[in-house]
């Protein structure tokens, strides 16, 4: 499975559970969470990640910043393709 076919799969998976795409990354916007995820590359490694915001904590311009390492924090579940 090439990179695009890859990303094709995820996003209509994302679709599929109502994430809602934002500059290069997916949100689901629930009660007291925000999810963001998307693909990243480190060191020339691509993974899928997973952050999230608690409402409560982050505030909403941290959140719209649009930036998933900004205002939100990791699951530490990454998922590698190479």
């Amino acid at each position: 499975m090439d990179k695009k076919e890859l990303k094709k799969i995820t996003t209509a998976v994302y679709e599929e559970y109502g994430f809602i795409k934002k500059g290069k990354y997916y949100y689901l916007d629930l009660e007291d969470v925000v999810i963001c995820s998307g693909f990243a590359t480190l060191h020339g490694i691509t993974y899928l990640a997973f952050n999230f915001s608690v409402k409560a904590v982050n505030s909403e311009e941290e959140r719209l910043s649009n930036n998933m390492f900004d205002g939100y924090d990791s699951m530490e579940i990454q998922m590698y393709f190479d």
